[in-house]
């Protein structure tokens, strides 16, 4: 699976758990959303799933980022990511990995280890 498509299904869960008026975007959305992705390797981790490179991989990419301004809302949205939930800030809907995953005909495994192909085209190689 290639990064564009783990994000786009993350992409996907988002938009469906829009409110029906529009939002202002938030200039800290990136932010959130790739530290709840770098929560969802740690609790793939944790299953024995993907490399900690994935993870150290995504640490670099997320330090290149400016400084997400509510560093609370930051944190949560990695901890939502450490007990296997995709997490969006803006209206704080979740939903866990393995549905994620089941959406898009993928066992957990496999959506886990899309993170490793994912880390590998953030930084390069």
């Amino acid at each position: 699976m290639s990064m564009k498509n783990i994000n786009l299904g993350f992409g996907i869960f988002a938009a469906l758990s829009l409110p029906a008026q529009a939002q202002d975007p938030n200039p800290d959305a990136l932010h959130y959303q790739f530290r709840n992705q770098l929560g969802i390797i740690k609790y793939c981790i944790d299953k024995g799933f993907p490399s900690q490179q994935a993870a150290e991989k995504y640490e670099k990419f997320l330090s290149s980022l400016p400084v997400a301004q509510d560093a609370a809302q930051a944190t949560l949205a990695e901890e939502k990511g450490r007990q296997g939930l995709y997490y969006y800030a803006d209206s704080q809907s979740e939903m866990s990995a393995e549905q994620l995953a089941e959406g898009m005909s993928q066992t957990l495994e496999q959506h886990c280890k899309s993170f490793d192909e994912n880390a590998s085209a953030l930084t390069g190689g």
